[in-house]
């Protein structure tokens, strides 16, 4: 069984991606992904989300997400691709960790645990 280091809270969150990029490299091709995606989980570590994309680990993304219970209507988060697997024929399962954490993060995810 996996050992996790931070709990992780179901999540219905809005996540946009508008561009992956590896060492300030942009990936060429993938901008504004108009696929649905759909936040599945969260911790303070990261988040787990559900794509028809097929999209590459080891990449980074600015992660725009949007939750009722923030003040603001979206933070603002960058977050790196760390694994994939496909949950059908048609999607896939990718975990995420954040590289950065801003304040209205952090509170989202204390509120969530608690």
């Amino acid at each position: 069984m996996e050992k996790r280091s931070c709990d992780r809270v179901p999540i219905t969150v809005q996540l946009s991606i508008s561009e992956l990029y590896k060492k300030d490299k942009p990936l060429s091709g993938v901008h504004d992904l108009n696929s649905p995606i759909q936040v599945v989980d969260i911790s303070r570590a990261g988040f787990a989300f559900i794509s028809e994309c097929v999209l590459p680990v080891g990449y980074y993304f600015n992660a725009n997400l949007g939750h009722e219970s923030i003040t603001q209507n979206e933070v603002l988060t960058v977050v790196k691709l760390v694994h994939c697997r496909a949950v059908d024929a048609e999607h896939y399962l990718y975990g995420c960790e954040f590289t950065t954490q801003p304040e209205d993060l952090t509170k989202l995810i204390d509120q969530l645990t608690d």
